[in-house]
């Protein structure tokens, strides 16, 4: 039996493989240890929590045509706003090393639960979650690489 499947529009694939690079090139900057490895890490948990952002922004956009938005979806569309940009405020502060490193760790978490959330919905069309596997993947191997990075430093 096989399932027709659509395939995931060429603007959706273009746009998504692009925005892999900003954290791509974060962690090759944290691994060249120079003096900009900070900067690499605050632009990548700054560009995180954007992105984070623009993944609840893409909910409230599914949601919000609804006769009736559903209150408790409403709300969990601003959860990676708000948390993305709470950790992104912890990775900066304190003890760079393991600030930077926790927060990033936690910033790949939250993708995860993003990904979860865009992977079993029914409300989506049936190519994101498809797309969503992948950058999720990118993302958080790329967070990863950067927070071992840091603690390696």
């Amino acid at each position: 039996m096989s399932i027709l499947r659509s395939p995931i529009p060429r603007p959706a694939l273009v746009y998504a493989l692009a925005g892999l690079l900003p954290f791509l090139a974060c962690t090759v900057l944290v691994f060249l240890r120079g003096d900009d490895t900070q900067v690499a890490v605050t632009v990548e948990a700054l560009y995180a929590a954007v992105i984070l952002s623009f993944l609840g922004g893409a909910r409230w956009g599914i949601e919000i045509p609804r006769q009736v938005p559903r209150a408790g979806v409403i709300t969990l569309t601003m959860m990676p706003s708000v948390l993305g940009f709470a950790t992104a405020l912890w990775t900066m502060s304190g003890d760079q090393g393991t600030h930077a490193a926790s927060g990033l760790g936690i910033l790949a978490v939250l993708f995860v639960a993003c990904g979860v959330w865009d992977v079993t919905s029914r409300d989506v069309p049936d190519w994101y979650p498809r797309l969503r596997i992948a950058l999720t993947l990118c993302v958080v191997i790329l967070l990863g690489v950067s927070a071992l990075g840091v603690l390696l430093g």
